[in-house]
């Protein structure tokens, strides 16, 4: 496989960074629980409930706990390894995990004195990340992180982009930098207030969103997700839902949409948000 040289542009995958474990009955074996669907959850609670220890934050020296500070390190690395493979992109683990170490110093240096060693919960939501790693397809990382903003009030709200997801998306398989017509969508969206906005296909299916993707409950208790070969993202935090068995892939619908009895927007930072559709502004 050789390099894309048609177009420019870069792999990106965005994790969640916290400094204990964010979900801790799934989190790289700190409990033995089986985990529900509640764990997965987003409430505005939720950011503020961390229990900052110094076992986490001072040794920052082993290579433990900088990995159980990103959520599901895993099931990133196997995407951005696959989408690297079918693009023709550079990849080397070594380094991958080289700038992941990066950030979590990084990170750590902006985290203030006082906190580091207590059980300070109010303070604890200041210290939630997005991290986004970057590739070039020559094979250089890049990094970046940003705070991440609690949601205030549930449930978020969203609409249906009148742009059909087949012009939304280049390569809805793969997380690029190719987002033009997506960050577009995101900033109207946001304008009126809504947390996403989301795509359906020229087949009538429900795709995703533009930072998220989708999962209505019919009243089961299991989750159902628009099927990949709609044309969509293969997520994270979808990807772990639907091994756990608390998701399943099948067409969605705008009235299957419209008709359940949840629907979540999630991702790996946000995780399961519980969402309303909007009504017409």
């Amino acid at each position: 496989m050789t390099i894309r040289t048609d177009m420019e542009f870069s792999l990106i995958e965005s994790f969640l960074w916290a400094p204990v474990p964010f979900w801790s009955p799934y989190l790289h074996g700190h409990s033995k629980e089986v985990p529900g669907l509640e764990d997965y959850i987003f409430t505005p609670a939720r950011l503020g409930k961390f229990q900052l220890s110094q076992d986490y934050i001072s040794e920052t020296a082993k290579a433990e706990n900088w990995r159980q500070r990103f959520f599901l390190l895993d099931r990133h690395l196997e995407r951005i390894k696959a989408s690297s493979s079918a693009l023709g992109f550079r990849f080397g683990q070594d380094a991958f995990f080289d700038v992941l170490k990066d950030a979590d110093r990084a990170i750590l240096r902006d985290v203030p004195e006082r906190f580091k060693y207590s059980n300070n919960e109010g303070g604890a939501a200041n210290f939630v990340f997005k991290v986004r790693i970057t590739l070039s397809p020559q094979g250089s990382f890049s990094k970046d992180f940003v705070k991440i903003r609690p949601v205030s009030k549930l449930p978020v709200l969203f609409d249906i982009s009148n742009i059909p997801a087949e012009e939304a998306v280049a390569m809805p398989t793969h997380k690029t930098t190719l987002r033009d017509v997506l960050n577009r969508e995101f900033k109207r969206a946001a304008s009126l207030g809504l947390f996403d906005t989301v795509f359906m296909n020229r087949m009538g299916e429900i795709t995703e969103g533009t930072i998220s993707n989708v999962f209505i409950d019919a009243g089961d208790g299991v989750l159902r997700t628009p099927a990949l070969s709609a044309g969509l993202l293969p997520g994270t935090l979808r990807a772990e839902l639907i091994a756990s068995g608390l998701a399943v892939e099948g067409r969605v619908t705008r009235q299957m949409l419209e008709q359940a009895e949840a629907v979540y927007l999630g991702n790996s930072v946000r995780g399961l948000v519980p969402s309303q559709l909007a009504g017409p502004f």
